[in-house]
């Protein structure tokens, strides 16, 4: 199985332990574009992220990844006072995938009420792993 990740950058350790797991269990791995530079701490979450983002053509790189796979493993902790955060960016991963018909598996439940765009996660149909990597 081919799979692509993505999450907030604040998950970047945990994007990194899903990624082994996985790949420890035979399937290619696809982690975000730069994800080795937030773990060094050669880039941080902030401000300059957008230029990362235009720069990198991050969304496009993404989309392309997502094109490629057979599924995507949507990382959400807590941020903030958010249980199961997913930001504006790993949500159009999510359509992305949805268009695409690939599975998305979400690695913990969505976030509750209200937040923003839930009812379309929903509408996605995506599989909620309660943190169990093995039931992909």
């Amino acid at each position: 199985m081919r799979i692509v990740i993505c999450g907030s950058m604040y998950f970047a350790k945990e994007m990194d332990a899903a990624r082994k797991v996985l790949e420890d269990r035979g399937m290619t791995v696809i982690v975000p574009k730069h994800l080795d530079k937030y773990l060094s701490g050669e880039m941080v979450k902030g401000r300059e992220e957008a230029l990362v983002v235009i720069g990198g053509d991050i969304i496009r790189w993404c989309h392309k990844e997502i094109a490629y796979a057979d599924a995507l493993l949507v990382v959400n902790y807590m941020k903030g006072s958010v249980l199961g955060y997913i930001g504006g960016g790993t949500f159009l991963a999510m359509a992305f995938a949805h268009v695409l018909n690939k599975r998305i598996f979400v690695l913990y439940p969505l976030p509750d009420e209200p937040y923003q765009f839930r009812q379309e996660m929903i509408a996605m149909q995506p599989i909620i792993l309660d943190g169990d990597l093995s039931r992909i």
